[in-house]
């Protein structure tokens, strides 16, 4: 029930509270009857003929218990209180709720859209504001914010620190962070260089839009203990998310981890990862030889599934995803003819 509904209901049964006794008094039989039907010679003054513990009300034989029950319980609802519900959605519906905000101890009210304080300033939700952090992307997407963009999230639990970052909303559950994008890029030697130097590194933790080339991948200074999953993905266009990728999860936390948090070597086990496209579980390496190039991720014979593949490919770009036999990875039409504004990403969660 929302909270506008549960006002309006508080407010009948208040007035249900104030009227009872009169209706008590005003609806009272006026006949000598007792409850039995036979006549009353000692009718009270208000004209409620009385037996034992029932009383005639608006025509009816009522026992007076339940009455005094029923006027308790009035009493009690009509002490109203302003509910403290921690992340309730704003919304056209709701306009003219009210809430208490437990963390800023001010008195609130849905104006259809926002939370808007008692006098007048807007209320942001956890992650819109940098006064406002959230503890992760996560954290923002459970707690009502679904539309991908740019918000505030803290970079540990045990310091202060903020960072502006883009959240991923519409990808795998929502929350996910991301933490490097790469633009459709030429199928050449010097561009798979370009992208084994970018990937090798890393930067401080900033907003990766998803039209841009970042420069590193961007986790430094964010407590990688924190998170626990990993997608390298591969979305046809800026604007779509990301529909080719691979998956891995680690509850111990992602500090360590080759990419994520610093560059393990060529040819090295990344992680044991799950293909989207065959759901196979594959282990997963970095590219084998820069210079021949094997650039990204691959698997046994360094079949690329992200990244560069100039061995024997026309095509360059191999981010499919495919892991079920050699030389379909890179080859199929969705990454062939995506044109050039397609990106590889990579999300944390």
């Amino acid at each position: 029930m929302s909270m506008r509904r549960s006002s309006h209901r508080l407010l009948v049964l208040f007035a249900l509270h104030v009227m009872l006794p009169l209706t008590l008094a005003e609806d009272a039989d006026t006949s000598s009857t007792n409850c039995d039907g036979s006549p009353d010679p000692a009718a009270g003054a208000q004209g409620c003929s009385i037996t034992g513990n029932f009383v005639f009300h608006s025509g009816n034989c009522v026992d007076k218990s339940e009455l005094k029950e029923l006027k308790t319980r009035l009493q009690e609802l009509s002490e109203f209180r302003v509910p403290d519900v921690e992340g309730e959605t704003c919304i056209s519906e709701q306009a003219g709720a009210l809430r208490y905000n437990r963390a800023t101890t001010q008195l609130q009210v849905c104006d259809g859209q926002t939370w808007q304080n008692a006098a007048g300033e807007a209320v942001s939700r956890r992650g819109e504001s940098e006064g406002n952090p959230a503890m992760s992307c996560r954290e923002i997407f459970t707690s009502g914010s679904y539309r991908s963009g740019l918000y505030w999230i803290r970079l540990s639990a045990q310091d202060e620190g903020v960072a502006q970052v883009w959240c991923e909303m519409g990808f795998k559950d929502g929350g996910w962070l991301r933490v490097f994008n790469m633009m459709a890029k030429g199928a050449t030697k010097d561009e798979a260089a370009a992208m084994y130097n970018i990937i090798k590194r890393n930067g401080p933790i900033q907003a990766v839009l998803p039209n841009t080339t970042s420069g590193a991948i961007y986790t430094q200074g964010l407590d990688l203990g924190m998170y626990h999953e990993v997608v390298y993905g591969w979305a046809k266009s800026s604007d779509d998310v990301v529909s080719h990728y691979g998956y891995y999860r680690d509850d111990l936390g992602l500090k360590g981890h080759c990419y994520i948090d610093g560059f393990c070597g060529d040819n090295t086990v990344v992680a044991t990862m799950t293909s989207s496209v065959t759901r196979e579980k594959k282990e997963i390496k970095t590219g084998s030889d820069p210079s021949y190039p094997h650039v990204g991720l691959g698997w046994t014979g360094q079949q690329i599934t992200w990244g560069y593949d100039l061995n024997t490919s026309p095509h360059g770009h191999w981010g499919n995803w495919y892991t079920s036999s050699c030389c379909l990875t890179g080859n199929t039409a969705d990454i062939r003819d995506a044109g050039s504004n397609w990106r590889y990403s990579i999300l944390i969660r």
